[in-house]
């Protein structure tokens, strides 16, 4: 099955962009006006019966944040861990859970088996995931999930077990109307108002370079914080075709979830990758948020509704679906 053109679908995001040049300063990039109607959306919400309707749910290493599409920040963020009571016998109180999720866990954790459920940017913990998603969808945000649409959002390390497993349970445990995985560098860049460019995500234990060419995924390479991120961005940038490079290479996105120092981090790539100009710095505040608040975007848009995996296509296909119509 031929992909769908994302470029098209996300067009209608972007006007022209526009960026200052101060001398002996890099470009600073400053975000052009939104178009009415998703300034509606982003600014004001939408009304209740969509919020009940689409959910967005981005799955990191050690946070998960989730939220409705169309708003500008998500309704609630939590660690991405569960706790299992050390006493799974019948001799557990009668007050007391098995299994705790979030800040509850944490709070416990002298008496819980703590596991993060993200390891290295792969989802280990799929019964954990499920225990998250129940939270989310019937606590946090209380939605009905066999009502919603649903997009989650994953790191490039995840495997592609990890991608059907994770559509089998929204369609098969939550009964979900519809369902979307996408790639989190991906959805960083569409909040910064861009379809090509570079996303460089920094972590509390890593670096992840990923070059990204009309709204698709080219390569990423994740790094340990405390190895060379120039070489990660040379083999990135190195795998480019020449169609692709000036494209890719004119802009770059810090972001992720503990950025310390992103004119340090420009400043390298700019080492690497400047030719005739500089690269412009993209910028999206505040960083922890991009990924989930691209998701926001995409997901409210009304051409999206055909890049959605519905029921019956999954009824149809399976699992393997996710591979076809995800990009």
């Amino acid at each position: 099955m031929r992909r769908p053109a994302m470029q098209p679908i996300l067009s209608c995001l972007f006007e022209k962009q526009q960026s200052t040049v101060i001398p002996g300063k890099s470009p600073i990039h400053r975000p052009s006006k939104w178009r009415p109607l998703l300034a509606f959306l982003l600014t004001l919400g939408l009304p209740a019966t969509m919020e009940a309707r689409t959910v967005v749910i981005h799955l990191e290493d050690s946070t998960v944040f989730a939220g409705f599409a169309g708003e500008s920040s998500p309704r609630m963020s939590m660690p991405a861990v569960v706790g299992r009571s050390r006493s799974m016998g019948p001799m557990i109180g009668m007050n007391q859970k098995q299994v705790y999720v979030g800040n509850e866990a944490l709070a416990k954790q002298s008496t819980l088996n703590i596991t993060y459920i993200v390891q290295n940017g792969v989802l280990k913990d799929y019964d954990g995931f499920e225990k998250i998603l129940h939270h989310i969808f019937y606590n946090a945000l209380k939605v009905e999930p066999e009502d919603s649409e649903v997009l989650i959002a994953l790191s490039p390390e995840s495997t592609s077990q990890n991608r059907e497993r994770i559509i089998q349970i929204l369609f098969e445990t939550f009964n979900t109307q519809a369902a979307y995985v996408s790639w989190d560098p991906v959805l960083s860049l569409y909040a910064a108002q861009r379809t090509s460019g570079i996303v460089i995500q920094q972590g509390a234990s890593y670096y992840r370079v990923t070059s990204i060419y009309e709204g698709y995924m080219q390569k990423s390479v994740r790094a340990g914080s405390g190895s060379d991120i120039v070489s990660s961005i040379k083999e990135v940038i190195s795998a480019l075709s020449t169609g692709q490079r000036a494209s890719v290479i004119s802009s770059v996105l810090i972001t992720g979830m503990k950025v310390t120092d992103a004119d340090s981090i420009y400043e390298k790539f700019v080492s690497v990758a400047a030719g005739d100009s500089k690269p412009v710095q993209l910028n999206f505040s505040p960083p922890p948020e991009s990924s989930w608040r691209g998701g926001s975007i995409l997901s409210a848009l009304s051409t999206f509704a055909d890049m959605w995996v519905t029921k019956d296509e999954y009824d149809e296909s399976g699992p393997s679906i996710v591979h076809r119509k995800c990009n």
